[in-house]
């Protein structure tokens, strides 16, 4: 065998694909956020929160066989389809590798960029991401995104209960006693009614939707449509 045969039979040992004909999620985290985001407004900051909605907008917009978009903090999932008619085909032929390499490529820049655009009072490192990508099966979809949305519901609580209580008090509680816990405050905060729906719930935006984010949504377990048109 040859040098470039041989060299190209490492790499297919590695490559790996997604199913196809299957819906496929992107998920992109920030790496390091807990650092870089230091020094910006507590529990949410809304530049910050712009900026990310920002990035998922036009990796939905970027990203081909993207339909729709969930974020929260710094994650933001997206649902990939390959199936719309007999002609489509996977981004980058289902390559796992290709496509989260990619996407976390995409999400960095456009991050910085938006971060660049909106200005922030402190200078800041770049932002890094990283990125998953997996199949998964049609039904599943709409309780995938319930799971990240329940998942931003618990830290939410936590984000602001360890802001307005601090964390020594916030330790041995669960979820509703650190809401009674800072409705009882001197100066009342309900998680409820005060937060705003973006930093309870998260926000969405769909393809063309005319370039908006959508941060009025659904609690996803109650309004499971509202995930499912998009599968």
């Amino acid at each position: 065998m040859d040098l470039p045969d041989r060299m190209k039979g490492y790499e297919a040992v590695s490559k790996s694909q997604l199913m196809p004909r299957t819906p496929a999620i992107i998920r992109i985290d920030g790496k390091a956020f807990h650092t870089w985001t230091k020094g910006l407004d507590r529990p949410f900051d809304t530049k910050f929160y712009v900026c990310m909605a920002t990035t998922a907008l036009e990796l939905v917009e970027g990203i081909q066989g993207a339909v729709f978009a969930y974020g929260q903090s710094d994650e933001i999932s997206i649902l990939i389809r390959d199936y719309d008619t007999y002609e489509t085909e996977q981004w980058f032929k289902g390559s796992i590798q290709k496509i989260a390499s990619v996407s976390a490529s995409m999400a960095t820049a456009y991050f910085n960029q938006s971060v660049a655009n909106i200005g922030f009072t402190h200078q800041r490192p770049l932002a890094m991401f990283d990125a998953r990508v997996f199949s998964l099966p049609a039904n599943e979809v709409e309780n995938y995104f319930i799971w990240r949305q329940q998942d931003f519901l618990r830290n939410s609580v936590q984000s602001c209960a360890r802001h307005y209580l601090g964390h020594k008090a916030c330790q041995g509680l669960n979820r509703q006693q650190m809401i009674d816990a800072m409705r009882e405050m001197e100066v009342p905060f309900d998680w409820y009614k005060d937060l705003n729906s973006a930093y309870q719930k998260g926000y969405v935006y769909c393809k063309n939707s005319g370039h908006r984010a959508n941060f009025e949504i659904p609690t996803f377990s109650e309004c499971r449509e509202f995930i499912g048109i998009h599968v």
